[in-house]
């Protein structure tokens, strides 16, 4: 009987173990799921708010000089007055229209004594990935361009087709829409507004 009774205390002693343990896991879990909770909806808020400024900068009247502050002016139309470097081009890769592949073309603009790249559109990628797709002609001439601000975040380094230039460190791009009041072909569009599922 007294064998009986120890087996019963130490069933007893390993159900409370277990009991415990359960009870940490759980609370663990659940901690887990609040700073998930809370940091998806953080995430959702930051989201919202910044389609909502992308949907008010779209609307805004055209800036004709580059602002300060970038960030807050990110996919505003913008009017500027110079002249494309020739030879500073890069193509940017990964980039995908109606499921063909291809590349962003940017080539470095000079307005105002500032250089700025500009995004001058989607083109078609090659053959194979030793031929250069067929880039539209550089205009030689002064010009006036409109586009719209990007934040120069989207120029990730490392992401090229081997053109004979380098990617220096900038902190915007203009997406060009016009030159001369022409609309290029293949512009960049704008992204998909959407706050996601939050």
């Amino acid at each position: 009987s007294q064998d009986i009774a120890m087996g019963v205390d130490k069933a007893i002693e390993n159900r409370e173990s277990n009991s415990i343990f359960k009870t940490l896991i759980a609370t663990f879990l659940v901690a887990v799921c609040i700073v998930a909770a809370n940091w998806q909806f953080h995430r959702g808020q930051a989201r919202h708010k910044f389609n909502s400024l992308i949907e008010a900068n779209v609307l805004k009247p055209p800036l004709t000089e580059l602002p300060k502050d970038i960030l807050q002016n990110e996919w505003r139309s913008i009017s500027l007055n110079g002249s494309f470097i020739a030879g500073k081009d890069l193509l940017q890769r990964n980039s995908y229209r109606d499921g063909k592949y291809g590349f962003e073309y940017l080539t470095k603009f000079i307005s105002s004594n500032r250089i700025i790249w500009v995004d001058r559109g989607w083109v078609q990628a090659g053959a194979n990935a030793s031929i250069k797709p067929s880039l539209p002609e550089t205009p030689t001439d002064q010009v006036r361009i409109e586009g719209r601000i990007r934040s120069g975040s989207s120029l990730v380094q490392g992401r090229y087709f081997a053109l004979p230039t380098t990617v220096s460190n900038t902190k915007f791009r203009v997406d060009l829409l016009k030159i001369n009041g022409e609309q290029i072909s293949n512009p960049a569009e704008l992204p998909e507004l959407s706050d996601g599922p939050h």
